[in-house]
């Protein structure tokens, strides 16, 4: 088994804006992406379950090169409505050697 350095991408922003965002991460040249409705408590307040709209918590998983963009897109994009804070993560994938 090998392993590949990767990056993981996690993107918190209201769920109205969630289909553009995971659009234009793939048109970035991002291939996996996981979205969920996200509830919690920050410095902005409680945001609860039945808040409308919902957070959508998107994370995603790039080479460093794709993950190192997708902040500085969507920041910008974003940062005037309040959405889209990003943080990005090292990891490691682990890839099979396996060939059937």
């Amino acid at each position: 088994m090998q392993t590949v350095r990767m990056k993981r991408v996690t993107i918190i922003a209201d769920d109205t804006v969630k289909y553009r965002i995971i659009k234009e991460i793939q048109e970035i040249g991002a291939t996996s992406y996981t979205d969920c409705l996200a509830h919690g408590k920050g410095a902005k307040g409680e945001r609860p379950r039945h808040a409308e709209p919902a957070n959508a918590k998107i994370e995603i998983i790039a080479t460093p090169e794709v993950a190192q963009r997708i902040p500085e897109q969507n920041g910008a994009a974003y940062a005037h409505h309040g959405h889209g804070p990003a943080c990005s993560r090292s990891i490691l994938i682990c890839v099979s050697n396996k060939t059937d």
